[in-house]
């Protein structure tokens, strides 16, 4: 849109400078003297606001594409946090089938720790610079979440029943699903696609 404008903008100043320069050469009244001062006057003005209106529009295209591409790198951090809340996701459901089952409890403990451990690195790796505050503060408040559950999966190990584990597993569920629903509809508004298909 913005392109349009200007290129229009430029027509325009084209086309003023040509009907002065035909007011000019028709109604001067002495062509001798003046008429020649008077173009070249008319021709530098215009000169001049051709390479302010030309700079201009370097200056903004120039603006456009870093902002394109703060809004790849916010995209791109964001998406790589919903994967990842993703991943805990899944852990969490796969564990919660775990303890549905008649596993051996610490098994499961140990292997869900381990990719729990993995995925709480993956987000905690994600960098807040270029990150609205509030897609930052989403972020951190993932992996707080991850981070507590991860400790209390640590300190939980064989010291509480089956249900009060998975209810634990349910209520960061929850939380989660709620964090990464704002992350997902926020990389939705910035590129107008959904992060996952």
């Amino acid at each position: 849109m913005q392109y349009i404008r200007n290129a229009f903008e430029i027509v325009l100043m084209l086309i003023a400078l040509v009907i002065i320069c035909f007011f000019l050469a028709y109604a001067w009244p002495d062509a001798k003297y003046g008429l020649a001062a008077w173009v070249q006057a008319v021709g530098s003005i215009t000169a001049i606001l051709g390479a302010f209106t030309i700079a201009r529009m370097q200056t903004q295209r120039e603006r456009e594409a870093q902002q394109e591409r703060r809004n790849d790198l916010r995209a791109n951090r964001i998406l790589l946090a919903v994967m990842h809340g993703l991943h805990v996701r899944k852990i969490l459901n796969e564990f919660e089938v775990a303890l549905s089952k008649k596993t051996m409890l610490n098994g499961a403990f140990e292997y869900q720790e381990h990719r729990l451990a993995i995925a709480l690195r993956g987000l905690e790796s994600i960098s807040f610079e270029d990150l609205h505050e509030g897609d930052a503060h989403c972020i951190a408040r993932t992996v707080i979440m991850v981070s507590d559950l991860y400790s209390g999966m640590i300190s939980k190990t064989g010291a509480h029943t089956k249900e009060s584990l998975r209810e634990t597993v349910n209520k960061f569920n929850t939380a989660i699903i709620n964090e990464m629903a704002i992350l997902a509809r926020t990389y939705e508004a910035v590129t107008g696609r959904p992060p996952v298909p």
